[in-house]
């Protein structure tokens, strides 16, 4: 691969991954984010794998379980519209990420935001 052509996907994993912090909370898919940025989803899958050692969907949700801790720890609001203001469809989505990445409940997490592995994914 040339280095302009290596360039040239960083810089699309860079517009991919900036695309996802600013709409995050939309129902974003692969498909929907590779044609936003000119690519095929294939060559996106890749580019996330290769760039970031991580899947999309994974990258996804990571993003938004982050943004659900902030929320969770700054605002009163029900635990339920965070997960909708996060873009998890049903707040059962919010609780499964939660417990796959911090090995608690948005609930306790709330409650006791010193758990174990909570500061980072």
């Amino acid at each position: 691969m040339e280095k302009n052509s290596e360039i040239n996907m960083f810089d699309a994993t860079h517009k991919a991954v900036g695309y996802l912090m600013q709409n995050f909370h939309e129902a974003v898919t692969l498909d929907s984010l590779a044609a936003e940025i000119g690519l095929g989803k294939y060559q996106l899958s890749r580019l996330f794998a290769r760039d970031l050692g991580i899947s999309f969907p994974r990258y996804l949700r990571q993003l938004r379980v982050e943004k659900a801790k902030e929320l969770l720890l700054s605002e009163d609001e029900s635990i339920s519209n965070i997960a909708l203001a996060c873009g998890f469809d049903t707040l059962r989505s919010l609780e499964l990420a939660f417990k796959e990445m911090l090995d608690v409940t948005p609930r306790d997490f709330r409650k006791k935001p010193n758990f174990k592995n909570a500061d980072s994914l």
